[in-house]
């Protein structure tokens, strides 16, 4: 946003747009679980990540950063909370805590290279080529979900949202 001319307050607003609707998105994310599951939350929050990474590729201006920004929070909290209730479920209780340590370092690592590599990669290429690239890395999970289930198993019982709180496993 600092770079399209807005200055600080428009990186400020655009930061806080990404927050916001992260925030947000993630206090909902149950209530959209519950009423279009695991799978569809997976794969609209997947989509509201890559569409508008693409969108950046041609428009510009903090207007259009903001609500890129707003909507890939909600993406990214959409994902957050639906890929993480699944990947819980598949993990045995008895490793669960071993096996979402691993899950946060396999997510953890790439994304704390990512950032700063994709700031460079912008000095470098521009803009439009990273934004291609982080729109492609968004969208290509969505070809896995498919082959997800659609509900989270634990023990070899379905279970909801709820369910799943009240699981002395899972707390």
């Amino acid at each position: 946003a600092k770079h399209s001319g807005a200055g600080g307050n428009g990186a400020g607003a655009t930061t806080g747009a990404l927050m916001l609707a992260t925030v947000a998105g993630e206090i909902v994310a149950p209530r959209f679980i519950e009423r279009f599951g695991h799978r569809v939350t997976l794969g609209a929050g997947l989509l509201l990540m890559g569409v508008p990474s693409l969108a950046l590729t041609m428009f510009s201006g903090v207007a259009w950063i903001t609500v890129v920004c707003l909507l890939r929070g909600a993406g990214f909290a959409l994902t957050v909370v639906a890929g993480g209730a699944l990947t819980a479920s598949f993990i045995p209780s008895e490793r669960r805590g071993e096996g979402l340590a691993l899950v946060g370092i396999v997510s953890g690592v790439p994304s704390l290279l990512g950032l700063p590599l994709g700031v460079w990669l912008v000095s470098e290429v521009g803009y439009a080529p990273v934004g291609v690239a982080a729109g492609v890395c968004a969208l290509a999970p969505i070809l896995s979900i498919p082959g997800l289930p659609e509900k989270e198993y634990i023990a070899g019982r379905r279970i909801g949202i709820m369910d799943g709180i009240r699981d002395r496993a899972i707390a």
